[in-house]
């Protein structure tokens, strides 16, 4: 469980090859959002590329 925004609660559901996050508001509706896998699996280059392309320096 997770909580993102002031109106929702988060679940979170990862089974092989996916993760699921449901978000259930406030009003009672839900949001779904679901991430699937390539089935590819990177190695340490991904986490220069993660780095590079989000790592903010000041």
């Amino acid at each position: 469980m997770a909580h993102h925004r002031d109106e929702s609660v988060m679940v979170i559901v990862a089974v092989p090859g996916e993760r699921w996050e449901f978000e259930f508001l406030s009003d009672g509706s839900p949001e779904v959002e679901k991430f699937v896998s390539n089935g590819e699996i990177a190695g340490e280059q991904a986490l220069s590329e993660l780095f590079d392309r989000y790592w903010k320096t000041r």
